[in-house]
């Protein structure tokens, strides 16, 4: 028989074998966390199972409804993805091929909470107190506490086991507090739940707490260096004082007006007991010779920095000054040490030479005590000293470092021995003075030792020149003046002159100070720049024995918008190479110089005369009255007012006309008139089209945008039929006001003429135009229909009939009307109509200009093959064609010529009549 099976409740009934009569027994949670459980029954006897035992069916219910259902062979299951905290309800049926039996009583299971994980922990300390800030911990878990175990292992590195210490709270920062300074705890970190599960705990960390920084200062001593300074102190090494392991030696050294120059620690010294003392040094380098400096050192422990001792005030010294170099000198009755010193950790006093004298003349006896003679410039001179005498002695350098007696130490020295010779010049030149100078050299002149004061044979004069007590040039000369090469330019020197005569160098002049001068500068190089207010010379010259202290350009206004009118000259300096005039005017001519100053107050050439031309402003004002009327379906003719003088701003080149399709330029020309004509236009479609002057100060401001929309075919005629019915209204006002509408008439006209490929117009009066006729163009030019190449092609007029070859949609050049002869022929009149008369077997062209909106358009007629009588123009097709070949035509054309052309004021005036 068919088995019905019922899946929601998963019940099999046989109809023939009975369902299980018994439950599964001791149905209960054999295991829970937070999200499954574990289910455990006692199987159904076989002999209750009622047929073959198949499976026990497990249902979980939420609040009566199934979550999980399930057949198991065995007699337990666990149901997995379950949610903390919530109970569920469950039971559990035995399955036999007769069926699902009997459920058991619904038993409600609840899922538990997990153990919380180990936090992680952070640990501070202080002297009396450690603090440990655990991480929050999250999970299938509710916190109960966040708890920490302490426990004491030593004090001061010494063994001191305490009981371990548990302190929780639900915050998570825990602390031990009123504890041993420098003392070690092991410390463990753990949560538990509110099930009062606890997790497992953190790592173990050892936290000692801090032992108090030393509370003695050392005892300092400082003895001064060139550039250093060594400190030294005595430390009782005693732990109540130290409170902690010594580690070193903080020293802070500064300048006495308490900036910074150094801190830095050092590494302790051990002592052998704990009430011995040890001696400590060390070095603080480098630092500024003869500075003042204050120092202060303290001990460093486990516990920190200590006190620092008082600030100590000590002064670097200087080095002994060096060793000099000397010259000597020696003539009689002086002698001369020339000395020079090299620089120094020391600062310069100045030289001394300590003279003593062995003897005279080599007599015994005659010795002298030692005589100490000091300058602050070198030679060092002991005079008079006695001729022919034995002098021993020695030089030094002196410093302005003192000694403990209050006297200037004494240099390195260097020995001397010498002997003077006869006597020496007793007098020094006389007016010695500075004669010239250059950029590299000096000139000197001084009047001569003569006679008795040279106390010997003339020999010649020695010249010594120094720089900062250095000798820089010393010759011996025998004229009165000299020339000292080779110096620097712009430099100070001290200069000195004695007299040599066979009995050595004489009595020096006293010093004089001479200067060398600077070149001129040079001529310069100029540039020129602008902006709109302002025109800058930049200047460039090559370096030479000179400093530049100004650069100086000379501005000239000349000429303004080709007018002259000139200025005063303005000059203006800077002290960096560029000079700048602000102020200037726009179309200017402007002529600039330049030259340079230097620091001695001198000129140097002016550079060569350059001229600039300010920029001229762009037109200010935008073309008024823009008019537009539709040519034909693809152009549009365009006339306005021109811009006048005053706001062009320069001279005019031409108009930029732009033409816009949805913001886009599509179009955009130059035109020199005041009216244009736009093509290639699409119909149906609006264009916004602007005007701007161009002078030659640039691009003006456009024009108000004219909206214009191509009309379609239908729309024109409409529009062609109103605008002639207007003309002609407008016509029969009188001759005066038809002139001032020419232009409207002609649009109008072309409107008409390029609507069809071929299209017959009838004549009407338009105006009259002051002609003035040219000469007459010899040629043989067949003029019928071509093709047409572009759309400059012009219409022709054959018997009375307008023809072009050109498409309707292609521009047209306007074709106004037939004109008359040239100045060879006669002008006559055929029924009140223009028309040309050329002579038998005459051909060739006749050429006409009319003036329109003060332009000049230029009109074409050409005659071939006529073998006499009247022919070509004309447009009433009275047969005046009296050749009969049809050849004899008249083509018209119309263009702007390049040059204005030379009317003849004694031409007649026409009326033109339109075909």
């Amino acid at each position: 028989m068919p088995v019905l099976a019922i899946l929601s409740n998963l019940i099999y009934v046989h109809s023939d074998i009975e369902a299980p009569s018994a439950i599964p027994g001791n149905f209960h949670a054999q295991m829970r966390i937070s999200t499954s459980i574990t289910l455990a029954w006692i199987a159904v006897d076989a002999n209750d199972f009622n047929g073959d035992m198949e499976a026990y069916n497990v249902t979980c219910r939420l609040n009566g409804t199934i979550i999980f259902t399930a057949n198991v062979t065995g007699t337990s299951v666990t149901i997995t993805g379950l949610t903390y905290p919530t109970t569920y309800s469950v039971q559990v049926a035995a399955i036999s091929t007769g069926g699902t039996g009997v459920f058991t009583a619904p038993l409600d299971v609840a899922t538990t909470q997990d153990d919380p994980p180990s936090p992680t922990a952070n640990f501070t300390q202080t002297t009396t107190s450690i603090t440990a800030t655990l991480g929050t911990v999250s999970g299938n878990f509710k916190v109960d506490q966040y708890c920490c175990n302490f426990t004491r292992t030593h004090v001061s590195s010494v063994p001191k086991v305490l009981p371990t210490v548990i302190r929780c709270n639900d915050a998570g920062n825990i602390s031990l507090d009123e504890i041993e300074e420098d003392a070690t705890y092991l410390v463990t970190a753990f949560v538990t739940n509110t099930a009062s599960r606890t997790g497992p705990g953190s790592a173990v960390q050892t936290i000692r707490t801090l032992p108090t920084p030393p509370t003695i200062a050392p005892l300092t001593k400082v003895t001064p260096g060139i550039t250093s300074i060594q400190l030294s102190w005595n430390l009782p090494i005693q732990t109540l004082q130290l409170n902690g392991v010594l580690l070193g030696y903080n020293i802070i050294c500064k300048l006495s007006n308490g900036t910074l120059v150094t801190s830095f620690n050092t590494t302790s010294t051990t002592a052998t007991s704990s009430t011995a003392t040890t001696t400590h040094t060390t070095t603080i380098k480098p630092l500024n010779y003869e500075t003042n400096y204050t120092v202060q050192v303290a001990a460093i422990s486990s516990g920190g920095i200590g006190v620092y001792s008082t600030s100590k005030s000590v002064i670097t010294k200087q080095e002994f000054a060096p060793r000099p170099t000397v010259t000597e000198g020696n003539l009689d009755r002086k002698v001369t040490m020339f000395l020079s010193a090299k620089p120094g950790n020391y600062n310069f006093l100045d030289f001394c030479c300590y003279f003593e004298r062995l003897s005279v003349s080599n007599i015994v006896g005659t010795s002298l005590p030692l005589v100490m003679i000091c300058s602050k410039y070198s030679p060092v001179v002991l005079s008079p000293a006695d001729e022919d005498s034995l002098y021993w002695g020695y030089c030094v350098v002196r410093s302005t470092a003192v000694s403990h007696l209050g006297t200037n130490v004494d240099g390195h020295p260097i020995r001397f021995s010498t002997r003077t010779t006869s006597a020496a010049p007793s007098s020094a030149p006389g007016d010695l003075e500075q004669t010239s100078r250059s950029s590299t050299s000096i000139s000197l002149q001084w009047t001569a030792v003569y006679g008795t004061e040279l106390n010997g044979a003339f020999v010649g004069y020695n010249v010594t020149c120094t720089l900062d007590r250095d000798i820089v040039y010393t010759v011996n000369h025998i004229m009165t003046n000299i020339n000292i090469a080779g110096l620097a330019f712009g430099t100070t020197y001290s200069v000195q002159v004695a007299a040599i005569s066979t009995g050595g160098l004489g009595v020096f002049t006293s010093p004089i100070v001479v200067q060398t001068a600077q070149d001129l500068p040079m001529k310069p190089n100029i540039s020129l720049s602008s902006t709109a207010t302002s025109l800058t010379a930049t200047l460039s010259a090559e370096s030479r024995h000179t400093r530049v202290s100004k650069y100086c350009a000379i501005f000239i206004r000349t000429v303004v918008s080709g007018v002259l009118l000139p200025l005063p000259p303005v000059t203006a300096c800077h002290d960096a190479d560029y000079v700048t005039l602000d102020g200037i005017e726009e179309d200017a001519l402007y002529t600039v110089e330049a030259l340079m100053n230097n620091t001695a107050g001198e000129y140097g050439p002016k550079s060569d005369t350059l001229q600039f031309s300010t920029q001229i402003a762009a037109p200010t004002a935008a073309p008024a009255e823009l008019l537009h009327v539709q040519y034909n379906q693809t152009a549009v003719r365009l006339m306005w007012t021109p811009v006048d003088n005053i706001h062009l701003n320069g001279r005019f080149l031409a108009y930029n006309i732009r033409c816009k399709l949805h913001g886009e330029i599509v179009i955009e020309r130059n035109e020199t008139r005041t009216r244009s004509t736009i093509a290639n236009l699409s119909s149906g479609v609006t264009y916004d089209i602007q005007v701007a002057a161009i002078s030659t100060g640039g691009l003006g401001s456009y024009s108000e945008a004219a909206n214009v929309t191509i009309r379609h075919e239908e729309n024109m005629n409409a529009q062609t039929s109103t605008s002639s019915t207007l003309v002609a209204t407008t016509l029969m006002v009188g001759v005066g006001s038809a002139f001032a509408l020419v232009s409207v008439i002609l649009v109008t006209i072309v409107i008409v003429l390029v609507k069809r490929r071929k299209r017959t117009v009838s004549a009407t009066l338009v105006s009259s135009f002051d002609l003035g006729i040219l000469a007459t163009k010899e040629g043989n030019k067949t003029a019928e229909k071509e093709s047409c190449v572009d759309c400059d092609d012009p219409p022709y007029v054959v018997h009375g009939q307008m023809e072009s070859a050109c498409t309707p949609e292609e521009h047209l050049i306007d074709p106004v009307v037939m004109m008359t002869n040239s100045s060879v022929y006669d002008a006559i009149r055929t029924g009140g109509r223009p028309s040309v008369r050329f002579d038998p077997g005459q051909q060739g062209s006749a050429d006409a200009y009319f003036r329109e909106d003060n332009e000049y358009v230029m009109m074409q007629s050409q005659v071939q093959n006529n073998p006499g009588g009247k022919a070509g123009g004309d447009v009433d097709n009275d047969n005046h064609d009296q050749d009969g070949d049809d050849k004899e035509y008249v083509m018209m054309q119309s263009f702007v010529p390049t040059t204005e052309p030379t009317v003849h004021p004694d031409e007649p005036v026409y009326d033109l009549v339109l075909a």
